[in-house]
């Protein structure tokens, strides 16, 4: 960038111009430094680390509140309302919760309960106490109507788990398919197998804890805090359960696939 100026200006406008020039410069060079750093930082940012872990647990969020679409849509359309039904439950509780100055009142016998329970009874909406309200005399319509439609609830986690399992199982043979065509149509199912089982056990697992503790620690914000810690917990906690199955699964079956070997060549 060029700045310049007539020739016949007066000396005091001068001297004056040309101190503004000095300063743009300064703070040219200032902006080409701090360009440069970040350019640099920008460039130790690992993209496989972000892809490996936030798009997984993205897509998982996607998957599991999203309408169900693609491969398998009309299978996963009573897990995914059952899901809407039980979230739309909480949402309703915690929202008149949080409206009407809920407070947390711990259970009879916290003290005597395992020290998870504890601090995840924190994050249970039930025991969170509107001032002047008796729940079971009076209680609140809101608060019955969130009850009715979490009927039959815990389908939602488990509906998700299976179907989790479903996959890996599919992924699992059709990997086996592309990379061990010599394998048997018998091993590679029960591969298969072996894989969904852990997965879905894994992920149901991980998304009932993870969502106990995201809940709990949610609670510092009350009612609609427990609210997103649960979900977010949930989400994360099916991820990485999934994860820790999928390689348990790994393990359990290269050593089937060693042992099936060893014996076929012994034989």
């Amino acid at each position: 960038m060029t700045i310049s100026h007539p020739a016949n200006i007066p000396g005091g406008l001068g001297a004056f111009f040309a101190s503004l020039r000095s300063r743009c410069e300064t703070n040219q060079t200032k902006f080409t430094y701090a360009e440069t750093l970040f350019g640099d930082d920008l460039a130790g940012i690992d993209p496989a680390l972000w892809e490996s872990t936030l798009l997984p647990v993205f897509n998982r969020f996607v998957g599991t509140y999203g309408f169900p679409t693609g491969l398998n849509a009309t299978a996963r359309l009573p897990g995914w309302a059952d899901t809407m039904r039980n979230t739309l439950a909480d949402t309703l509780e915690s929202g008149y919760l949080q409206a009407k100055g809920a407070k947390y009142q711990a259970p009879a016998g916290i003290k005597d309960a395992s020290p998870w329970k504890q601090i995840t009874e924190r994050g249970n909406l039930k025991n969170w106490k509107v001032p002047g309200v008796d729940a079971v005399k009076g209680g609140s319509r809101t608060i019955k109507a969130a009850d009715a439609l979490r009927t039959g609830g815990k389908l939602a986690g488990r509906a998700c788990a299976v179907l989790d399992g479903v996959v890996s199982a599919y992924d699992s043979y059709q990997s086996d398919s592309y990379h061990h065509p010599e394998m048997g149509q018998g091993e590679k199912v029960a591969r298969a197998g072996v894989t969904g089982a852990l997965a879905a056990g894994g992920a149901y697992v991980g998304a009932t804890y993870g969502a106990q503790l995201g809940a709990a620690i949610g609670a510092v914000g009350g009612p609609v805090g427990i609210l997103a810690g649960g979900i977010i917990g949930g989400v994360v906690g099916g991820f990485i359960g999934s994860k820790i199955g999928q390689k348990a699964a790994s393990l359990v079956n290269d050593g089937m696939h060693a042992l099936i070997n060893s014996g076929g060549s012994q034989s």
